[in-house]
């Protein structure tokens, strides 16, 4: 197995951005804390993390850049929130017989 150093070097390109970047983004009135740090050559990590700075549950959004990471996680929790606000679908009612329940 190749470590990660031999990849970066095939590439031409050893350094990484080590610092995390931390960012608040509102969702549907709702404050998510994001952090975001690079994990390999043009490969970024999003992920959700609570109040204390640790991550949380849901799974991280890899991309190329930052801000594409971001923008996946955001773009998820949004479609997220969307399909939790749409209505229930409505039982049917009665037993299934086709005789009215009184």
């Amino acid at each position: 197995m190749r470590s990660l150093e031999y990849r970066f070097a095939t590439r031409g390109s050893t350094s990484l951005t080590t610092t995390a970047q931390r960012l608040v983004q509102r969702i549907h009135g709702r404050d998510y804390r994001v952090e975001v740090t690079q994990v390999a050559f043009e490969r970024w990590r999003a992920h959700v993390i609570n109040a204390h700075g640790g991550p949380t549950a849901l799974m991280p959004f890899y991309a190329t850049t930052a801000d594409l990471a971001v923008t996946r996680l955001t773009d998820w929790l949004s479609l997220a929130h969307r399909q939790a606000e749409k209505p229930a679908a409505t039982a049917p009612t009665g037993t299934g017989t086709g005789t009215a329940v009184p």
